[in-house]
């Protein structure tokens, strides 16, 4: 057998063995894979019909976390994050890229609601009201076109529902003057539905761990406001707004990272950064009656803006980003009993006016997804497709592309608690503008840049059975053209843009938990849990970078990543409490500590594991609908090296106190 696949092939017989034998009589109840899900097909379907690894973050583990914002979120649930001081980036199988933090730079496509927001800085994106984050891992959802080779984020916000108004407001303090507050609400009467929230937070310089502090990391204040208001009529109409506004005002960054801050301490050395997004959609669903016939069209508009200046005197910049968008979708869906078919037009538009750099990037792009259902829905046959055309127009300089992406994948249940599935997909990314262009002072441009392609084989299995619940999946990716930046000179901080010929990605993707207090019916939730990324080759193949970089693995791509922990909650007591551990492997990475022996040299570095602890008591019941509680949390418990970017720690241990009402 294939090295390679021993580790998946054992764990797959550890599941097989661990679940009950499929021949018992009587079937247990499913949950999980009834879950309904929107981002992998652009439809509601449930899970049970999925043929790509789909994660879903439900509202209680949103709520057990000590995360205020995604990146927190998506770190403690077994993903990397890319720290770079003032942009906190996503990487899904070894996708993500570790600078620009914009739409159009990444491969990792972040959604509100469905919709293009214009950014991928998971730090602005605050918590308070989401009631689920969907995940894409890989190429599956075609139907998203470029900027989702690595995957799809979909941030679900709450909806408010007839005759119902919810609440919750939360305010605490804590470590590096930390002061924190949210509000989110939802409800609806006489047809209108409304919901919404909003998170402030602001802190002073924090420490790293064993209490050194790191200079100029300061946050004067981050805001994060979300609002959805609709109007249903005839039953199955909505007219709908959807808005979102994420600002972070004067966020300090070290000019470089904590090793040089610490040695020079200058208080003249840092840079200082504006974050601004907010987007806005309109949007018009409805279907028949009986829900056979859907459809949907929605407009939006937008802009992400970034603002930087140096207060280096040796190295003095500053930079004005600013990259509006405008989308158009419309879409319609016939979901029969045996067949289901969506058809649909996109079209994106981006207008980049950034330091150097004025360009206008088009997308005029129509997709399909279809599925077949046979013997019972036990076998689930599923293909999509999705053609763009792209156009790009700047700095008196033309480009242009098109591409056909298809996907086609298959599930099979023998058992209501068991699914098998398979999908192959292919993923196509366009050169941004500034990846063409080039943005000043740091990157100059690359017009001989090919697109990105990547082809996605995968294979996985999904169980939940009584208390427990499982998913594995094995992926291999070919990735064609990848799109790295490569310093123009040996110790330059200036880049060009350049392709990769090919890289191999392959790995396998584990996630396990049971709920033992169900199982022995104790009359609480006591739930340990485990999810695994192993990375079995991260290959690159292009000869010439090989020779450069003297190592043929791919830079700054951690080969494990576990999250792991327990999760207590005693609805008797108003007792809830959660204790997670997330753990990365090393990064082969460029050392650009200008202190360091191996300066400018590839070294392995950045692995670790960081521990946080949340609790949160009922203190008062004033009537069945208001309750008082008081949430602890305490963050980098054993005060580790919270590092996942060379140079770029996060904070050490810190705490947080904080009193949340709820109203029901």
């Amino acid at each position: 057998m294939n090295p390679k696949m021993r580790f998946p092939c054992l764990v797959f017989c550890a599941l097989m063995l661990a679940a009950p034998n499929s021949g018992l009589a009587q079937e247990a109840p499913t949950s999980a894979l009834d879950t309904i899900v929107v981002t992998a097909s652009r439809t509601e379907e449930k899970m049970r019909e999925v043929a790509a690894n789909v994660t879903v973050i439900t509202a209680e583990q949103i709520n057990s976390s000590t995360a205020s914002t995604m990146d927190q979120l998506m770190a403690q649930q077994g993903f990397y994050i890319l720290n770079q001081g003032s942009q906190k980036l996503l990487q899904i199988r070894g996708m993500g890229q570790p600078s620009m933090g914009n739409e159009l730079e990444s491969p990792v496509l972040v959604l509100v609601n469905g919709r293009r927001v214009g950014g991928n800085n998971l730090a602005l994106m605050g918590l308070a009201n989401v009631e689920r984050v969907e995940i894409i891992r890989g190429p599956s959802a075609v139907q998203y076109g470029s900027s989702g080779m690595g995957g799809v984020v979909n941030i679900v916000t709450r909806r408010g529902k007839e005759g119902e108004f919810q609440a919750t407001a939360e305010a605490g303090i804590g470590s590096f003057n930390l002061h924190k507050e949210s509000l989110g609400f939802s409800g609806g009467t006489h047809g209108f539905d409304f919901s919404g929230g909003i998170l402030n937070f602001a802190r002073n310089a924090y420490d790293v761990e064993n209490g050194k502090t790191w200079e100029h990391t300061d946050i004067d204040s981050s805001t994060a406001l979300h609002l959805d208001m609709g109007y249903t009529f005839l039953e199955t109409h909505r007219l709908g707004v959807d808005f979102n506004y994420y600002h972070q005002n004067d966020m300090e960054s070290a000019s470089s990272g904590f090793s040089d801050t610490s040695a020079i301490h200058n208080d003249t050395e840092y840079n200082s950064y504006d974050y601004n997004n907010y987007s806005t959609a309109f949007v018009y669903d409805g279907a028949m009656m009986d829900d056979q016939f859907s459809w949907l069209v929605r407009y939006a508009f937008g802009r992400d803006r970034s603002e930087g200046s140096s207060r280096n005197a040796l190295y003095p910049w500053s930079q004005n980003n600013v990259v509006d968008t405008q989308s158009f979708t419309a879409q319609a869906t016939y979901d029969g009993a045996i067949v289901s078919v969506t058809l649909g037009l996109d079209y994106l538009k981006y207008d980049l006016d950034s330091t150097g750099t004025v360009a206008t990037s088009e997308d005029m792009a129509g997709y399909v997804s279809a599925k077949l259902r046979l013997f019972d829905d036990k076998l689930i046959f599923s293909a999509g497709g999705r053609y763009d055309d792209y156009d790009l127009d700047g700095n008196d300089d033309d480009a242009s592309d098109d591409n056909f992406s298809p996907s086609v994948g298959l599930a099979y249940l023998p058992v209501q608690w068991l699914k098998f599935r398979t999908n192959y997909s292919e993923g196509f990314r366009m050169p941004s503008p500034k990846q063409y262009l080039g943005e000043a002072p740091w990157y100059v441009g690359a017009l001989d840049l090919d697109p990105e392609k990547s082809k996605t084989f995968e294979v996985g299995v999904d169980m939940e059975w009584s208390a427990v619940t499982a998913s594995l999946t094995y992926f291999h990716t070919d990735w064609e053209d990848k799109i790295y930046a490569n310093p123009i000179a040996t110790g330059s901080w200036t880049y060009r843009y350049e392709n990769l010929d090919k890289s191999v990605i392959d790995g396998v993707e584990f996630s396990l938990n049971a709920d033992i207090g169900q199982f022995f019916d104790w009359g609480f939730e006591l739930r340990p849990y485990v999810t695994l990324t192993h990375l079995m080759t991260t290959e690159n193949k292009d000869d010439g970078s090989v020779a450069e970089i003297g190592d043929d693995r791919l830079t700054n791509i951690p080969r494990n990543i576990i999250s792991y922990g327990l999760h207590f909650n005693y609805p008797d007591y108003d007792l809830m409490a959660n204790l997670n551990a997330s753990y990365n492997s090393n990064i082969f990475t460029m050392d650009r500590r200008t202190t360091s022996s191996t300066y400018y040299e590839y070294i392995n570095a950045c692995s670790g594991t960081v521990v946080d602890l949340t609790i949160e008591k009922g203190l008062f019941r004033f009537d069945d609908e208001n309750h008082l509680k008081l949430r602890v949390e305490v963050n980098n418990l054993f005060d580790e090296d919270n590092e996942r970017y060379l140079d770029y720690p996060g904070p050490g241990r810190n705490f947080y106190v904080g009193l949340k009402y709820e109203y029901r």
